[in-house]
């Protein structure tokens, strides 16, 4: 337990005590008992004071290393294949090389230990193009330089846009970029593999008092650009256990009706989104709110049967 207290601490942060005896799944006490032990043995732990005080390791030392469990094995391979599948993984090179660093501490590896991972949907646009748009971006994130780019918008034409870039982040398995776009007046979002074109601008900016983070961007997407509509439909068939897997939104709840029909109740974005979100369950779905959706499929239906 000192051991994984130690390694704790080698971070380099501060850890409260109540924090440590959390993640250790240990009494506060215990971590007191710890920290003396530790002590004996020349590790050196000083106590901060304050509201953001607690424990830290001072001077920089050899740590005794743990071996992985099994479990964790697992985890960490199934971690890497996971990522490794994925094109729209930036620092894959990097990431390799570091894996195989801790793959050389694992002897249990070996060549038929990889876990089969299907992409179903990958990226149509190349890592390597992918790869320099995001570290374009970078570059100009850490220098504060304005860029210009192409971008291919819904409406599948291509707009030239003045953006000021300040981060970069992925939602829903892609890359995005969000800034002040001079163009627009406004701070807006790019897709990166959207962007067809890009190059500096000889202008540096100053990121707007305007832009917090987290006005903009949450875990259910882009809270400042797209209103909530709430949605409730029911689900049937051999879709009614399938729908119960994942998360499509705020406030969300399943409830099993029968062995058969599940329904749904929750708060989705973009109204464009939702109705291509329905439409894949075809005739398995039963909208119960809100009426223009129930509209919209049925505008959408009746030009597909119209086709037909």
């Amino acid at each position: 337990m000192c051991i994984k207290m130690l390694e704790l601490l080698s971070s380099g942060r501060i850890y409260k005590v109540s924090l440590l005896a959390s993640l250790l799944e240990t009494k506060e006490r215990n971590i007191i008992e710890y920290k003396k032990e530790l002590e004996e043995c020349g590790y050196y732990i000083t106590s901060i004071p304050g509201r953001y005080g607690g424990l830290k390791l001072e001077s920089s030392c050899v740590i005794p290393s743990i071996k992985f469990n099994e479990e964790e094995i697992e985890t960490l391979k199934e971690s890497y294949s996971y990522l490794i599948s994925k094109n729209d993984f930036i620092k894959k090179k990097e990431y390799q090389n570091a894996f195989s660093k801790i793959f050389a501490s694992i002897n249990e590896v070996g060549d038929n230990d990889d876990i089969y991972i299907i992409d179903k949907y990958p990226l149509l646009m190349s890592q390597k193009d992918l790869e320099s748009r995001y570290k374009f971006l970078e570059e100009a994130i850490k220098t504060k330089t304005s860029v210009i780019i192409n971008y291919n918008g819904r409406n599948n034409i291509e707009t030239e846009f003045k953006l000021d870039p300040y981060e970069l982040f992925m939602y829903n398995n892609s890359w995005f970029v969000i800034g002040w776009s001079q163009t627009r007046g406004d701070i807006t979002y790019f897709k990166l593999n959207r962007i067809i074109n890009y190059q500096e601008m000889n202008k540096k900016f100053e990121v707007t008092t305007l832009y917090n983070r987290n006005d903009y961007i949450n875990e259910y997407g882009f809270k400042a650009f797209e209103d909530w509509y709430h949605v409730e439909f029911i689900v049937t068939g051999i879709y009614s256990s399938m729908i119960k897997d994942r998360v499509y939104g705020k406030n969300q709840e399943i409830i099993a009706l029968d062995d058969s029909k599940t329904k749904v109740i929750v708060d989705m974005q973009d109204k464009e989104a939702i109705l291509k979100f329905v439409l894949g369950y075809g005739e398995y779905i039963t909208i119960l709110e809100p009426n223009w959706l129930k509209d919209s499929v049925k505008k959408a239906c009746k030009k597909v049967i119209s086709k037909y």
